[in-house]
């Protein structure tokens, strides 16, 4: 796959609709996590170590799309959620209060790096979360700004 394949778009409620090549997302500013366990929310076991993997926060990604406040005078007014797509059709929800009004906005991370490879495709990974398992996923290739009507 070529680097300026587009491999994520971020669209929906935006003002500035974005389709982003690996290199595009390699500038943007990165969190890389180490020794991170990927743990079940059934079974509450680790299902999966991560050594190392570097990613893109989704709060970082909402913020260069412009998300659009619409008729609202503040956008933490603005009744918004986002939807994380993958490839196969898995799909995780946030609000967009939990993205920019709380830690999960910093660590919802968009992989593209993990054990210093690139990823053929990007993964989704909360690292907020308790159970970091149901919202974890492979193939990521679409962010979606929603708004409840």
């Amino acid at each position: 796959m070529s680097s300026d394949t587009p491999l994520l778009s971020v669209t929906g409620e935006v003002l500035q609709a974005q389709s982003l090549n690996r290199a595009e997302l390699q500038a943007l500013p990165y969190r890389e996590i180490h020794n991170f366990p990927v743990v079940c929310a059934t079974t509450h076991s680790v299902l999966n170590v991560i050594t190392q993997a570097r990613g893109v926060s989704l709060s970082s990604l909402l913020k260069l799309a412009q998300p659009d406040r619409g008729e609202s005078k503040s956008i933490y007014r603005a009744l918004l959620y986002v939807t994380v797509a993958a490839s196969d059709g898995y799909r995780c929800l946030f609000s967009w209060h939990e993205l920019m009004n709380t830690p999960t906005g910093d660590g919802a991370l968009v992989l593209y790096q993990q054990e210093g490879q690139d990823l053929a495709t990007l993964s989704l990974l909360v690292t907020s979360d308790i159970y970091s398992a149901p919202r974890s996923m492979r193939g990521v290739s679409a962010i979606t700004v929603g708004r409840l009507r």
